[in-house]
């Protein structure tokens, strides 16, 4: 769930519930791109202004194409701009690779989206490559059918919600999270703005003779065999997530 004080524009009880130890919470999270959950210790974060260099875009199919965008954004003056093929479910992938601190540890990964219609789908994608195999974590959200899941065993999808309705809107940005177990290969929970899941099944696992490393993924693609855009923004990868 969310954490921190409550919304600032709500009018409560005449009493005080922001008090001087609270300043500095306040001061870190209109300062910093970890504004939604500030669980973890956070191993990478950017609100894309410098982020081009680090991430690894592979647009797929034809009129596909990723950039660092000032159309859209939450944090800065920059969000990536994925716009997707026509093909159904062609993903689009910006991938980035950080170093494992502990191959034992919890891995969280947290970004804000916005799109502007229905037919779309995106992705947080998270790909654990530990000595000979990889377990990969998928977070799906499908805005046609407002299907939120996870991929686990055999690439077979488990639905957590499936009536969650985000509406799509220029500047309506909306916040996730995926948060996955290394050493025991499964997911731990998702978070999608005020809902949070429990995510009790296995993550995707294959075996691999890459190195070892995290890779995430921000993925995008079209529902209904138009070319769409989604934007991603605030992304941020941590570790030592609680359980």
């Amino acid at each position: 769930m969310p954490h921190g004080q409550r919304d600032w524009s709500n009018i409560g009880a005449d009493e005080v519930v922001h008090g001087l130890a609270d300043m500095a919470e306040l001061a870190a999270r209109l300062g910093s791109v970890v504004t939604y959950n500030r669980e973890g210790s956070v191993l990478f974060a950017t609100d894309f202004s410098d982020a081009a260099a680090q991430l690894e875009l592979s647009p797929y199919g034809t009129g596909a194409g990723m950039i660092i965008s000032a159309e859209e954004s939450v944090v800065g003056p920059y969000s990536l701009r994925v716009a997707t093929s026509a093909v159904i479910d062609q993903v689009s992938t910006a991938a980035l690779s950080v170093p494992i601190p502990d191959l034992a540890t919890r891995i969280g990964m947290m970004a804000a989206i916005l799109w502007r219609n229905d037919e779309v789908g995106w992705q947080l994608e998270v790909g654990a490559y530990i000595d000979s195999y990889v377990a990969t974590g998928t977070l799906r959200y499908r805005a046609d059918l407002n299907r939120l899941d996870v991929r686990s065993t055999g690439g077979a999808f488990y639905l957590l919600d499936g009536g969650l309705v985000l509406y799509p809107h220029t500047a309506q940005w909306h916040r996730a999270k995926l948060v996955v177990d290394l050493a025991s290969r499964s997911y731990v929970r998702a978070m999608v703005n005020h809902r949070e899941y429990a995510v009790a099944v296995p993550m995707q696992v294959q075996a691999t003779t890459e190195p070892n490393r995290v890779d995430v993924r921000l993925q995008a693609f079209s529902r209904d065999g138009v070319a769409r855009v989604v934007y991603f923004d605030d992304l941020v990868v941590t570790h030592g997530e609680p359980a």
